[in-house]
């Protein structure tokens, strides 16, 4: 499906037309071999999107804060035609990220909001910078306050990486260029080189997404109650860093019996306090691997989109979890909420619509979630959280309790299901 899409958007690329892509009306639609609808919609962009990165180095250097700008060519080394295409199709699946709501924490802001404003300078405005990037303002403006005979040596390392400028080179040549503070934040932020070259303008066209009716995106971002500024501030708040994250915008419902399971649950782990809702809290606080060797030998269950490396990270586990339910690992900073909740197995709202009895008995025993990504929603089988909680764990085996059992069964679903409508 991500092949398919991304024909599309190197076909509309061609035209410089994406209305056909805009198109607001949204339905989901479910057939024998294919699903459509807004949750396949974010999996599919996000996933795109991942495949375009992990070619980093066509597209990237490294600036501040290790944030991606974008890697111009030099004059002398032409760009080829499909390098050109490759970066107006990255733009594209920026531009979709941010309608969507994705931030893209691994490119630089500023990059988009110097294209959103028209290439303007200006736009890496004082408060803007500092706001994403403290460090880099703080030093510009202490080498702006800095006199003709002053020691640049607590500014060598920047002005030799991004401006080539020799160990002795004195304020006064430094400062013949007027705009050079300005330049001191655009390059470790924005680009190697003026967007004036082919591979920047290839960029900026795709992350236009012009439609025929004049509109684009950047300037749907400039009319964005409080301006560009605001619009990524927001964007912001899509990151999931923690648990807590998470945990702001879940739903955890109860099921129509909740209190017989209740009640089930602590009749057979002989804690009168444990809720299920204390369980998936500590599963996501949780850090690490749960079942390491169990984990390692399910690892070929997993898409390769998902960086197993950031297992350990605080967030990975929120995640996770937020990208099996919605299909992007992102919160909605538009206030969209994620429900979490247990399901019965028997009816026929579990499993795959029109199952058969059969089916449904195959999932349920597996502990398989059932997911709806257009409506943000999991439902888990109660009854094998239950099957868990019986059973006795060893400290020396794996499991090692219940908690890990259910930490385990929780990432593992997870991981499984991401990528389903997005296999590469």
């Amino acid at each position: 499906m991500v092949d398919a899409f991304v024909a599309v958007i190197d076909q509309l690329g061609r035209t410089g037309d994406y209305t056909q892509l805009l198109n607001p009306e949204r339905s989901f639609v479910m057939t024998t071999d294919e699903a459509v609808g807004e949750g396949v919609e974010r999996e599919v962009v996000h996933a795109a999107l991942q495949r375009e990165l992990a070619d980093e180095s066509t597209y990237f250097n490294h600036g501040e804060d290790n944030a991606l700008t974008l890697r111009i060519l030099p004059s002398s080394i032409p760009a080829s035609p499909a390098r050109l295409v490759k970066f107006k199709r990255l733009g594209a699946l920026c531009g979709l990220a941010h309608i969507l709501g994705q931030l893209i924490p691994s490119i630089s802001v500023a990059l988009f909001q110097y294209i959103v404003n028209h290439c303007d300078l200006r736009a890496l405005s004082r408060n803007f910078t500092y706001e994403w990037f403290p460090a880099l303002t703080r030093q510009v403006l202490d080498f702006l306050a800095t006199s003709e005979t002053d020691d640049l040596s607590a500014f060598q390392t920047h002005l030799i990486t991004y401006h080539g400028a020799e160990r002795s080179a004195t304020a006064t040549v430094l400062r013949m260029t007027e705009s050079l503070g300005v330049h001191m934040l655009y390059l470790p932020t924005v680009a190697n080189d003026t967007f004036d070259k082919p591979e920047p303008t290839s960029f900026r066209t795709g992350y236009l997404l012009a439609c025929r009716n004049g509109v684009n995106l950047p300037w749907a971002i400039r009319n964005f109650e409080g301006g560009s500024d605001t619009f990524f501030s927001v964007m912001e708040t899509s990151r999931i860093s923690s648990a807590d994250s998470l945990l702001a915008v879940l739903d955890i419902v109860n099921a129509p019996n909740s209190a017989e399971l209740l009640d089930s649950l602590r009749g057979i782990t002989g804690d009168i306090t444990l809720t299920f809702h204390m369980l998936i809290e500590r599963y996501l606080r949780g850090i690490g691997t749960p079942c390491p060797a169990m984990f390692a030998a399910a690892k070929g269950a997993f898409h390769s989109i998902v960086d197993l490396d950031r297992i350990d990270s605080p967030a990975f586990r929120s995640q996770m979890l937020a990208w099996a339910a919605t299909g992007s690992p992102f919160v909605d900073p538009a206030g969209g909420r994620i429900s979490l909740g247990p399901i019965n197995t028997h009816g026929e709202g579990y499993g795959i619509p029109g199952g058969t009895v059969a089916e449904r008995d195959v999932l349920a025993r597996e502990g398989t979630f059932h997911i709806q990504t257009c409506h943000r929603s999991i439902r888990f089988p109660v009854e094998y959280a239950l099957r868990l909680a019986e059973v006795r764990y060893v400290p020396e085996g794996e499991p090692r309790d219940f908690q890990e059992a259910f930490d385990y069964w929780f990432l593992t679903q997870s991981l499984i299901a991401i990528g389903r409508h997005s296999m590469m």
